[in-house]
């Protein structure tokens, strides 16, 4: 995001209702808040709806943003909770899952799986983030991804927190043995 562009005078047409100003806004923050999406939706279609309602959101509360708080950080936690209230809407985070302790994977070499995720794209990395089951997922991209604790996550998710241990340590396990497959694929090859 270019942070220049995006200065007081912008936000106060924003709020005015200037619509050059709000597709100004909408350009310069499109790149950063659809990636947010594509970590929560389980395609590009739901991806793109979750942006309309979140930048609609973004809009229609720019007069509570304070300047104290960077504009980044701030359009980002306004995207995110839009999401998690149209996932409250549409599905049900109260399946309780009992936290189990998993068979730990064994690697032969796991300093090679570190490198091999280094050079991962950020395509590469969200694909295989839809291959987790849709709760789970939600809960590591707020965890992993979007820094909340597991006790923010249980407040805005209804669940547990170990609910919401559950499911970051359930994904963690499914996203090494993925990216452990890959590896190994690629090391034939």
């Amino acid at each position: 995001m270019t942070e220049h562009l995006i200065n007081n005078e912008l936000i106060k047409a924003c709020i005015k209702q200037d619509r050059r100003a709000q597709n100004m806004l909408y350009k310069e923050t499109y790149a950063r808040l659809m990636n947010i999406c594509r970590r929560y939706a389980r395609n590009s279609e739901e991806a793109r709806e979750l942006f309309t309602i979140g930048f609609l959101k973004i809009l229609s509360n720019l007069e509570k943003y304070q300047t104290q708080m960077p504009f980044e950080s701030w359009i980002s936690r306004v995207m995110i909770n839009s999401i998690i209230d149209e996932h409250r809407k549409h599905l049900s985070f109260n399946q309780h899952h009992q936290f189990v302790d998993g068979e730990e994977l064994e690697f032969q070499n796991e300093a090679d799986i570190n490198d091999y995720e280094k050079q991962m794209s950020t395509e590469q990395a969200l694909s295989m983030l839809k291959h987790l089951p849709e709760a789970t997922r939600k809960v590591f991209a707020l965890f992993a991804i979007d820094q909340y604790t597991h006790k923010e996550i249980a407040a805005v998710l209804s669940i547990s927190e170990n609910t919401s241990k559950w499911h970051v340590s359930d994904a963690r396990k499914k996203l090494m043995k993925e990216l452990s497959g890959i590896f190994k694929q690629e090391k034939v090859a």
